[in-house]
């Protein structure tokens, strides 16, 4: 179990583009996510290569495990989640 979930800033202006209705949905998935012992997600490459990934229907959730905590990085859909 993960004790701290941080959200990095960019987050917010993520999150105004997603519908409200899906972002309640996102956040409950997160908060059940990292609520066990294991992390959901994949391991990513290229420029995201100390992040991991996981899916929540249409959108992506990017992610670091710092310590015994969780760095949120970005949030956003599928297409758009691996652009700058």
């Amino acid at each position: 179990m993960y004790k701290t979930i941080v959200w990095k800033n960019s987050v917010q202006k993520d999150c105004k583009k997603i519908p409200q209705e899906d972002l309640k949905f996102i956040f409950k998935k997160i908060k059940l996510a990292f609520s066990g012992e294991s992390i959901e997600g994949k391991q990513l490459k290229g420029k995201f290569a100390r992040c991991l990934s996981f899916r929540i229907g249409k959108y992506r959730v990017i992610y670091s495990i710092i310590g015994n905590g969780i760095l949120i990085t970005r949030i956003a859909h599928r297409k758009e989640v691996y652009k700058n």
